[in-house]
This record gives structure tokens, C-alpha cells and sequence, in this order.
């Protein structure tokens, strides 16, 4: 019954029915994934030493942690507050994967790890009656604790599209 799933769609969480939620983090990791590339960071973390007015690389950081707590503070939407967690959920992720990632430069790996105890910091603080927090706070401090030991769960993955020149239906 229905059109079966394939790799044109968007992958899911509930099972297959349509997912906003796993959209949502699909788009929103996808842009954090450019945002919070090693090499973007380190090129951060250059221009400020070359230029004073530039953005240092941890104000950029804390800059959007900053605007992804500060959204999630903002709604009183449930839906809204979902996707605001999803963002804060992959923008921790991707610090783990930056404090963790060899090839990335020391201040790279430094600036990830300082805005991971700033996190944790952050959100140790609501944690006793938010179970978002408590998650978020868990997964730093795994990772503090023993780097080696915290795999991340990837986003789905973007959905291939249409193959090349089929311009109408299949």
C-alpha cells in the first residue's frame, strides 16, 4: 500500500513514517558539519591571530552555542523545543568529534574541548529536572573521561535526490 521507501526520501527515526524530527537534524547537522569543519575552525583561530578584530575561535564557538541555547530558551513550543534539542544535541557531537579528531590542529582540539566544559557547565546546572540536559551532560562527561570510549551517533544522512535527467515521474 503506498510508495515504498526509497533513497530519494529522507532516512527516519519512528520506523518509517514521515519524520520532521529527523529532518530537522538531517538540515541542522548538515549546516554544523560546514560551520564546524576543523579546517574552517583553524582558519578561525589564524585570522584572529592575525587580525585583533576577528572573531577568536572560542568566542565563535561559544558564539554558537550561544544562539542554539538561546533559541531553545526562547520557544515554548514543544515541536520548536524539540528541534532546538536536536541542534544543541548535534552541536555537542560535532565538539566531540573536533576535540577528538587528530588531524584537526592542538588550538582546534583545544577551543572543541573548552566549549564542551562550558556545556557542560551550562547544562550540569538544569540538568537535575531536564532529561535533555542530563543527556547533553552525560555525553561530555563520557567523553572527558575517556575520549577513546564515546562514539557519535550520526545524523541521517541527506537523501540522494532524483538520478540525473529523469525529469518526470518513475
Amino acid at each position: 500500500m503506498g510508495y515504498g521507501r526509497d533513497r530519494e526520501l529522507f532516512k527516519t527515526h519512528n520506523g518509517g513514517a514521515f519524520d520532521p524530527l529527523a529532518m530537522a537534524e538531517t538540515a541542522i547537522d548538515n549546516n554544523l558539519t560546514f560551520l564546524l569543519h576543523h579546517h574552517r575552525l583553524a582558519r578561525i583561530g589564524e585570522q584572529h591571530a592575525l587580525y585583533d578584530n576577528m572573531l577568536s575561535l572560542t568566542g565563535y564557538l561559544a558564539s554558537i552555542n550561544g544562539h542554539l541555547a538561546g533559541i531553545l530558551a526562547a520557544t515554548d513550543n514543544d515541536y520548536h523545543q524539540q528541534i532546538a534539542e536536536i541542534g544543541q544535541k548535534r552541536f555537542v557531537a560535532h565538539l566531540i568529534q573536533a576535540a577528538a579528531n587528530e588531524s584537526a590542529s592542538e588550538q582546534v582540539r583545544a577551543g572543541a574541548l573548552l566549549e564542551l566544559k562550558r556545556s557542560s557547565a551550562l547544562s550540569g546546572k538544569e540538568a537535575e529536572s531536564n532529561a535533555h540536559q542530563l543527556n547533553i551532560v552525560r555525553e561530555i562527561n563520557n567523553f572527558l573521561a575517556d575520549p577513546t570510549s564515546v562514539k557519535v551517533a550520526p545524523a541521517p544522512s541527506l537523501p540522494d535526490g532524483s538520478p540525473i535527467g529523469c525529469g518526470e515521474m518513475h
